[in-house]
């Protein structure tokens, strides 16, 4: 693990350990960080979704990321990182398991600093507390907290972005603006748009804009029930498990992208595309708002919960405006 070179300021290091939404604020805040504090540097500490995370974090200026493991290997080039003194985004409500362990590990460094959110506990004697708002946005959050340590951000509110390098893949013939991305599936069933659900809003969307075409996508996971919602609808195909950057090259290209609440809905609106989400209203503050573009349908009161309640006719009516 290499000790990236800075002008006068601790490195930032983030522990990262969910998903793709998280590994995206988390880039998102850097790019803007590196792009407004002359000298920054980040690095990543990854456990899940690696190659993922580094195919994203490779656009973002002054930026490396590292697996972690307790491997022999992994282990010495962490304990060998944290004889120098970082800064420690400590951005995640809970603390404990592997990250908590590392947080640890590169606190017996004394010259090594934390910032953490209020809502941590217990909190170390070093670190340095930033307040966490529950009505505001999650990178607006991040970037009260980069400014609780002096690092310059734009203001409270602006829009986020991050800069992608999304490749087209080849075995799809589609031309650019002709048609529709639909990623129906988050993280839970209480955030995805169930099989039948969706294959009914594909069907009139289809129905209703005959100069179109669908692209459904998903994880190799969701392959099954891609297949089903896919079946015997015109001017609909399937994307399975593609590489993060060939699905953002289909939503590049896409002249509007659908989708719940998960990472695939925040690469979108990252990318600033045109981006009709889809959401179950539990967590507000994590809505991809932060996209100008973007237009959110809450779900209807529905005794199954999750975005059940969403009508086709409503699905229908913003897909029409948005495509004006």
């Amino acid at each position: 693990m290499d000790m990236p070179r800075t002008k006068g300021r601790l490195p930032l290091l983030w522990f990262l350990t969910g998903t793709i939404g998280d590994a995206l604020m988390a880039l998102a805040l850097c790019n803007e960080l590196a792009e407004m504090n002359s000298g920054l540097t980040s690095t990543l500490l990854v456990r899940k979704n690696a190659q993922l995370v580094k195919d994203l974090a490779k656009f973002v200026p002054f930026m490396q990321v590292e697996v972690v493991s307790f491997s022999p290997w992994p282990l010495l080039r962490l304990i060998i990182a944290s004889m120098h003194p970082w800064q420690l985004m400590s951005a995640w409500k809970n603390e404990g398991g592997l990250r908590g362990k590392l947080r640890n590990v590169f606190l017996l460094n004394p010259h090594t600093q934390i910032v953490r959110f209020d809502i941590h506990q217990p909190a170390s004697a070093r670190d340095m507390v930033a307040p966490y708002d529950m009505s505001k946005l999650v990178i607006d959050n991040f970037r009260v907290m980069a400014q609780t340590v002096g690092l310059s951000t734009r203001p409270v509110g602006s829009p986020t972005s991050m800069p992608i390098a999304a490749v087209l893949p080849s075995s799809f013939n589609v031309k650019s603006n002709s048609y529709i991305v639909v990623h129906p599936f988050g993280s839970n069933d209480l955030k995805s748009l169930p099989p039948e659900r969706c294959r009914s809003i594909l069907k009139a969307l289809g129905d209703a804009n005959p100069q179109l075409s669908f692209v459904v996508t998903g994880g190799k996971q969701d392959g099954a029930a891609i297949e089903k919602i896919i079946e015997g609808l015109p001017r609909t195909q399937a994307a399975i498990g593609l590489p993060i950057l060939e699905v953002a090259g289909l939503i590049q290209h896409a002249v509007l992208y659908i989708g719940v609440d998960t990472g695939v809905t925040h690469l979108a609106a990252m990318m600033g595309k045109r981006v009709l989400a889809l959401e179950h209203p539990t967590m507000p503050r994590w809505f991809p708002t932060y996209n100008p573009k973007t237009v959110m349908l809450k779900s209807e009161p529905d005794a199954r919960e999750g975005v059940w309640g969403i009508s086709d006719a409503r699905v229908l009516a913003e897909v029409s405006a948005m495509l004006v």
